[in-house]
């Protein structure tokens, strides 16, 4: 959520162990790629994991509730 955008974007990841990775690096590798600027995440979360289902979905209705926390509460 955001106070006067309603929301920004966010890049929510999983690491490999002894990986590491920038906002920076998120968005230039984005803009390689063509993503429309107003697409890029503007905040970037590392998670050790990601809620799932049984059936190995993902749970996004977990991660924005979680996201809506303030921040220091989710790993960043």
């Amino acid at each position: 959520p955001h106070a006067r955008l309603g929301e920004i974007g966010c890049a929510v990841v999983v690491l490999k162990p002894s990986h590491t990775l920038t906002l920076a690096e998120v968005v230039a590798f984005l803009n390689e790629q063509g993503v429309a600027r107003y697409k890029l995440p503007q905040r970037l979360e590392t998670w050790p994991s990601l809620p799932t289902t049984p059936s190995g979905k993902i749970q996004k209705f977990l991660i924005r509730k979680m996201l809506e926390q303030p921040l220091g509460k989710a790993s960043t």
